[in-house]
């Protein structure tokens, strides 16, 4: 899971170009007024005839007015690239959303059975690879998608493990069905009376309940994994959805 990693260095970095960017039209529009305001005063001068101090002037107001419209002028990129940010966010949320619902339709629904047969084994792919790059960058608009993405990265890791070891269960389970059935039909051709008298009936019970059990808490297993990945999916939907404007 790369990207992950560089969600916080990107969303630093973006902040702190913002306030140098602030910052720096700032110093230019300080420094063109403290330099005004010094021409200005050097031109008033006694020794100074009168033509030159009011060119002097006239060349600090000219100062000053350019500084203030080369402020303006950063101030309006600025501003512009703040709206060309707003909508890229909003087409990594929507992208996003378009994978979410992705994962979701792979996820499936709530497993119900307790057979290896109708529950059968699946791979959920986890967020695209084409999207990974971006990641980071939602995070400036909220980083609490980022968080369940990464929850549900986990979250289908497990889901994944649960369903093979809910297989790995029923088989063993299905095994030990087998052998039970055949110390039974052993016990009845030694003309045993009762199965549970016959030894090998008996241990070959006690190990079909075993994996019986096993088979219910693997179950269990894998509907806490899938609820869990159901509600990250959920977190997402509700997260990303202001985003974009839905």
């Amino acid at each position: 899971m790369p990207w992950p990693r560089a969600v916080a260095g990107r969303c630093r970095d973006a902040q702190r170009c913002r306030m140098s960017g602030w910052r720096f039209a700032a110093a230019w529009l300080v420094l063109g007024l403290i330099a005004g305001v010094l021409v200005a005063q050097f031109f008033r001068l006694s020794l100074t005839p009168q033509w030159l101090q009011a060119v002097g002037g006239l060349g600090a107001f000219g100062v000053t007015a350019w500084l203030a419209q080369l402020t303006q002028r950063y101030v309006d990129a600025a501003e512009r690239m703040a709206a060309a940010g707003r909508e890229n966010q909003v087409a990594i949320a929507r992208a996003l959303l378009v994978d979410a619902r992705r994962i979701r339709t792979e996820l499936g629904p709530l497993p119900q059975s307790g057979t290896a047969a109708a529950l059968p084994e699946r791979t959920v792919t986890r967020v695209h690879p084409w999207l990974h790059p971006v990641i980071p960058q939602i995070a400036l608009s909220e980083a609490g998608v980022v968080e369940a993405l990464m929850t549900l990265d986990r979250g289908l890791d497990e889901f994944e493990s649960a369903l093979a070891s809910f297989h790995s269960a029923c088989l063993q389970r299905d095994q030990a069905a087998q052998t039970l059935e055949g110390n039974a039909g052993e016990a009845r051709r030694r003309g045993v009376a009762r199965l549970e008298e016959h030894e090998g009936y008996r241990a070959a019970t006690q190990v079909a309940q075993g994996a019986e059990r096993a088979v219910g808490i693997e179950r269990q297993r894998v509907e806490s994994a899938w609820r869990a990945c159901d509600a990250e999916l959920n977190k997402l939907d509700a997260l990303l959805k202001p985003i974009t404007g839905v």
